[in-house]
């Protein structure tokens, strides 16, 4: 059940329902604010809904748990818009 939100979340975030992607993503995050999955996938739906600053800065906060890799972010077509985005470059220097 724990997980329930991430996978409810990553549905939502599938299928265009970007809020109600963020608000399964939040609970979990509220849960275990140390979590980088549910931080990285906050940050993919701020990013996917212009808010490119606040995702750029929860990506950097994600990825220092080191609880997401190159290859969980490439896994998902949907991610290269983010990946070749020149904005987030700094952070692929700096993680990956």
């Amino acid at each position: 059940v724990k997980e329930f939100d991430l996978q409810l979340g990553t549905i939502f975030l599938n299928a265009g329902k970007k809020d109600s992607a963020y608000n399964c993503f939040n609970r979990f995050y509220m849960r275990d604010t140390t979590n980088g999955v549910a931080m990285y996938n906050m940050a993919r739906v701020l990013y996917f809904t212009g808010k490119t600053d606040e995702a750029l800065a929860l990506f950097d906060k994600s990825f220092q748990t080191k609880m997401v890799t190159k290859s969980d972010i490439k896994k998902d077509k949907m991610n290269d818009a983010f990946w070749e985005d020149k904005k987030f470059k700094p952070l692929r220097s700096k993680y990956f």
